[in-house]
């Protein structure tokens, strides 16, 4: 059985989706809204919002309607892009290949299919509600965001 995506979750960040979803939902009809080609090696980094909610936020998100989070995927082949600008709404499908292998395919407004290693780092969790303005989880971007920066701030969209 091909385990779901939130399971390939390195281990410390696996229990903050826990602590927000009762069920992680699929990487179904997710909102792309930036991919960024790391320039530190193989490495291939999306901002998504999930297609739900979570069910347990914390209190300050009461006004939001969207969970943001990133998610970095290390070792990647084979690489192809097509399809249309972003944000773009896609479908995200991680399957085994071998082992520690995985192949992603993204189908929707944007296209994307390569090989990766199996475990998936997820970077910041946050949340909006279709405005600029974002409330995030962890304790440093509360604290230094409200927004999400543009692709010049390199320490935010590189560091995970």
């Amino acid at each position: 059985m091909t385990p779901n995506w939130a399971d390939r979750v390195t281990p410390g960040r696996r229990t903050d989706l826990a602590g927000l979803y009762t069920v992680v939902p699929d990487l179904v009809g997710v909102i792309i809204r930036h991919v960024r080609l790391s320039c530190f090696g193989p490495m291939v980094g999306l901002r998504l919002d999930l297609p739900r909610f979570p069910d347990r936020p914390p209190a300050e998100w009461e006004t939001m309607e969207y969970l943001q989070c990133q998610l970095l995927f290390h070792d990647v082949a084979g690489l192809s892009v097509s399809g249309g600008q972003l944000p773009a709404t896609a479908t995200i499908e991680i399957v085994d290949v071998r082992a520690n292998r995985v192949s992603v395919s993204m189908v929707g407004g944007v296209n994307m299919a390569f090989t990766a290693y199996e475990r998936i780092h997820l970077g910041r969790i946050g949340a909006h509600r279709g405005t600029a303005e974002h409330a995030y989880l962890g304790k440093l971007e509360r604290g230094r965001f409200t927004t999400v920066p543009g692709p010049e701030a390199e320490t935010f969209h590189e560091r995970f």
